[in-house]
């Protein structure tokens, strides 16, 4: 079984994926590239996803957090949401938000090919706008590490 594990503040997991650097940055990249539509797009995404209240939810590859934060307001203070990125900048910023929404979400530095988390742990994953950045055999092996952490007859939402 795997456990959490945990690197110490502000030092990057090792990957062969590719790490953004302009986490500041990302929210207006984001809705500029999308014309504006990066809010709505991700409403689309969290009512796809349908997080129910009381639910174990793991966002991989979380940014900055803004999908997170909106499978918390759904799961409830009786659910628990977690959020992991290779970036540390990413979950610096992922942290900053989440404290200004009042939502309680562990962020933390991680990568999809090695998720910190315990076996058949979450009822729900999901992963946007993430999956491009990595090679085939880190594709291949993430997502193999997102079916360990997931509990049986739970879901699955990738958006790339």
């Amino acid at each position: 079984m795997h456990h959490r594990t945990t690197l110490p503040q502000g030092e990057a997991p090792q990957t062969a994926g590719k790490l953004i650097r302009w986490a500041r940055y990302y929210d207006a990249v984001s809705w500029l590239l999308s014309f504006g539509q990066i809010g709505r797009i991700r409403r689309l995404i969290i009512e796809a996803a349908e997080p129910a209240p009381g639910e174990k939810v793991l966002d991989v590859g979380c940014g900055t957090g803004t999908l997170a934060i909106a499978a918390k307001a759904k799961a409830g203070p009786a659910g628990e949401v977690q959020g992991i990125d290779a970036s540390p900048e990413m979950i610096q910023v992922a942290r900053r938000k989440a404290t200004r929404a009042g939502a309680h979400i562990d962020f933390r530095a991680g990568l999809i090919e090695e998720i910190p988390c315990q076996d058949g742990y979450f009822d729900l994953v999901t992963s946007t706008m993430m999956l491009h950045h990595l090679p085939e055999d880190l594709k291949r092996k993430g997502l193999a590490e997102v079916h360990r952490v997931l509990k049986p007859e739970s879901r699955l939402l990738v958006v790339d």
